[in-house]
């Protein structure tokens, strides 16, 4: 008799995709345990649960297929303690995607966007000088919103500009990659 049959690779197969469920599972946990402990090292100043952080990182992870680092790019900046949740969505995507046109890590993207709460004006400018997404009339809007002491609005403001400047950016490299 023979030692592989039909019914034995199919058994294998079987084996292999529970096998495989179950990392996943244990890594979906895993997730949600870091989101647990970026939430409860700020006393949840982001205002936000392990589960809508989940959310945002599927989301986020939808749009580029990089889950694993938009869940980074999350625990960056809700363990940072310095974005609620009007503005963590914005930041996060906008941090993803200067993170894949630069290919910066997690960490110094994070880092980047933390500088916001040092001056939102401030960072805008800084960072327009490397990838040219404001106009003369967005910049001003941030400035406004901020002398208002409306920082929420203007750091929303500034990651939505980058984010549209960026998607349109990697638009138009795919586009011609694909051309090539």
């Amino acid at each position: 008799t023979t030692l592989i049959t039909p019914a034995r690779i199919a058994m294998g197969g079987l084996v292999g995709i529970v096998a495989a469920a179950g990392i996943a599972a244990v890594s979906a946990m895993n997730d949600q345990d870091e989101f647990t402990r970026s939430i409860q090292k700020t006393g949840n100043y982001a205002g936000v649960t392990s589960g809508e952080l989940e959310q945002m990182a599927q989301q986020g992870g939808q749009l580029r297929g990089n889950y694993s680092q938009v869940r980074d790019i999350l625990n960056g900046l809700v363990s940072s303690g310095r974005f609620t949740s009007e503005t963590l969505t914005s930041v996060a995507q906008a941090a993803t995607l200067m993170a894949e046109l630069s290919g910066q890590s997690a960490d110094e993207v994070v880092s980047s966007f933390l500088k916001m709460n040092d001056g939102v004006t401030s960072w805008a400018a800084n960072t327009t000088q490397q990838y040219h997404f404001l106009d003369l009339e967005t910049y001003q809007r941030i400035q406004s919103l901020e002398d208002q002491g409306r920082k929420e609005e203007a750091i929303e403001v500034a990651s939505q500009a980058f984010k549209k400047a960026s998607e349109e950016r990697l638009r138009t490299m795919e586009q011609q990659l694909n051309r090539c």
